[in-house]
């Protein structure tokens, strides 16, 4: 019986696991690389999508009390007079111009009908207008507030997106799941972000 078998035969099996070892960590460091760079690429997307709606919320909202201050003056000037209209109206143009824009860029949320209307209405008091009472008769209050807060509500549900992938990603980065856990992670509920001025959260 050759006695140095057993000891070949042992360093083969024990070569053989360390090569299979090497590969299976090889990898796995790739699929967490891989992982991560996409966790990462998803967060800046939100970021952005982040910035944007607060964009947008701070012209609808700088528009909406442009337009209020019209409102509020309208008994004290005549509103068939385009040089008296002139000073309430040019900001109203300027700010819901850039409302419109900003919310054109946006991607999909709930609520967009809702701030469409509020857009529009706001639009409506820029139409030169017969006399003061046909420009609160057309006015709708109510719609442009549950604009804004529809718009907010959106910027809410980004801002909670990007905490809760801001807190996997923290947990990524302290440890790292291995490929069969990776779909495992449970996450505690994200505290409520506070919002801007103007509307609920």
């Amino acid at each position: 019986m050759d006695l140095g078998a057993p000891a070949m035969i042992a360093a083969y099996v024990t070569s053989g696991s360390v090569l299979v070892a090497g590969l299976v960590t090889i990898v796995a460091q790739l699929w967490i690389a891989r992982t991560h760079t996409a966790w990462e690429a998803a967060l800046e997307m939100v970021k952005h999508d982040v910035a944007r709606f607060e964009k947008a919320q701070d012209h609808l909202i700088t528009a909406v009390d442009a337009a209020n201050r019209y409102m509020f003056y309208i008994p004290d000037i005549d509103v068939t007079d385009h040089h008296q209209r002139e000073p309430y109206i040019l900001p109203i143009l300027d700010s819901i111009g850039r409302a419109r824009e900003e919310v054109a860029a946006l991607p999909a949320f709930a609520g967009a009908e809702t701030v469409e209307c509020a857009l529009t209405a706001i639009e409506s008091l820029l139409v030169p207008p017969e006399n003061g009472r046909a420009v609160r008769a057309s006015w709708d209050h109510q719609c442009v507030r549950e604009g804004v807060r529809a718009l907010n509500r959106a910027r809410s549900s980004r801002i909670h997106a990007l905490a809760h992938r801001g807190r996997v990603t923290e947990l990524r980065k302290e440890k790292p799941p291995g490929p069969r856990h990776a779909a495992g992670i449970r996450v505690g509920k994200v505290p409520e972000q506070s919002v801007g001025p103007g509307g609920d959260s």
